[in-house]
């Protein structure tokens, strides 16, 4: 089985191998074809319709901050539980995210989308805590599924017989950047408020279906 960079560098410092080798090794290896990547899958957009009924269904005020934050702002779900307070300048209409996904730190915008659901008194509730301890992401996924139920299918399971939805919470995230998207909001603003590294990641959310454009046609009588 051929080694990997690391397996034949301490393999070298071993003496296991000689710098001729070594070299020659490494040179196969840049040159080597690369596996192709596995697709990531793309989450659908929740549609604002199904997202109010959601926030309605939500009885606890925790749960509806945590689905604002996602729809409405598009912050991760690891990214929600570590707010602050402070972290909100409603002034500015804006949330500062701190040491998020490669260790970087960016603002966001609170709640472009038209609603009166985001409300100052929220803040009483960040950081949000369930008996004492901050929540967990798992019991925010867990909350979405059983929240949106009523509106969500299995499409598919995994090779493990696991269940995979039609939405995830990541979808709400997904439903921000189209919102932004579809509002006017060049690519690269999206991107700064993603925190997306590259631009490619954002340009994704851009895609279309082929029943979308079915759709625009039929309602533009092409």
């Amino acid at each position: 089985m051929a080694m990997n960079k690391a397996e034949l560098k301490k393999a070298y410092e071993q003496g296991l191998i000689d710098i001729e080798k070594y070299k020659e090794e490494l040179f196969n290896l840049e040159i080597a074809p690369k596996p192709k990547k596995k697709q990531t899958r793309i989450y659908e957009a929740v549609p604002q319709d199904v997202f109010i009924k959601i926030l309605k269904s939500a009885k606890k005020m925790h749960h509806k901050i945590c689905l604002i934050l996602a729809y409405g702002s598009g912050l991760r779900i690891s990214e929600i539980p570590v707010l602050q307070k402070d972290d909100f300048d409603f002034k500015k209409k804006s949330i500062f995210i701190r040491q998020a996904k490669g260790s970087k730190d960016r603002e966001t915008i609170m709640f472009p989308i038209k609603s009166p659901y985001f409300k100052q008194d929220y803040l009483r509730k960040i950081p949000i805590k369930i008996k004492g301890k901050q929540i967990t992401t798992r019991a925010i996924s867990k909350m979405f599924l059983q929240l949106s139920e009523p509106y969500n299918k299995v499409l598919y399971t995994d090779a493990l017989g696991r269940p995979r939805y039609r939405y995830h919470f990541h979808s709400l995230r997904h439903s921000f950047a189209v919102n932004c998207l579809e509002a006017g909001y060049p690519p690269n603003y999206v991107q700064a408020l993603l925190g997306h590294e590259d631009l490619k990641t954002t340009s994704k959310y851009t895609r279309i279906s082929s029943a979308d454009a079915v759709n625009m046609a039929i309602s533009r009588g092409l």
